[in-house]
């Protein structure tokens, strides 16, 4: 139901407002911000584009972020999301290994393949899920307790905007 309004959205007003905008940039040699003062009617589409620009790369900075800290973990030969045994982990947590183990023991056990025997493995959470929620974002009970700064998160969002910065200034 959103693809087809997003589908003739991006057709009929994203890709020729931005073709115009690239081409009139190219052909006077301006930015996205001047390239509209020639018709002053639609000076406000640059300045929309510049606002959307800004608030899409705080977000995809936000996810770069991410990506740069969890890379900085998996340098580690042992990566802290493997297992169950750290600090972050609740009495639920349960590995891919730790599943199979259980599995194989019913098997091993009852001498057969028994249905009856399978977990119930929705009351199980991953490790990598623990990993994400309770260690990377430390997530609080609710909305009126703010947590504190996520130091390594905060270090990481300065380099990812540090490189942002130096990948585009002129």
């Amino acid at each position: 139901a959103f693809l087809v309004p997003y589908l003739c959205c991006l057709v009929f007003a994203g890709v020729p407002a931005f073709f115009l905008e690239a081409s009139l940039g190219q052909w006077l040699g301006i930015g996205g911000l001047g390239v509209w003062r020639i018709c002053p009617v639609f000076k406000g589409v640059g300045y929309a584009a510049a606002v959307m620009a800004f608030w899409l790369n705080v977000y995809y900075i936000v996810v770069l972020a991410w990506a740069l800290y969890y890379f900085s973990q998996a340098i580690d030969v042992d990566v802290p999301w493997k297992g169950c045994n750290n600090w972050w982990n609740t009495e639920s947590c349960r590995s891919e290994y730790d599943l199979a183990d259980e599995e194989r023991r019913c098997y091993i056990e009852r001498g057969q393949q028994d249905f009856t025997c399978k977990m119930n493995t929705s009351l199980f959470t991953s490790p990598v899920k623990e990993y994400w929620e309770n260690n990377v974002l430390q997530i609080t009970t609710g909305m009126d307790d703010f947590g504190g700064v996520r130091w390594p998160l905060a270090l990481t969002l300065f380099i990812t905007w540090a490189a942002c910065y130096f990948a585009i200034f002129k």
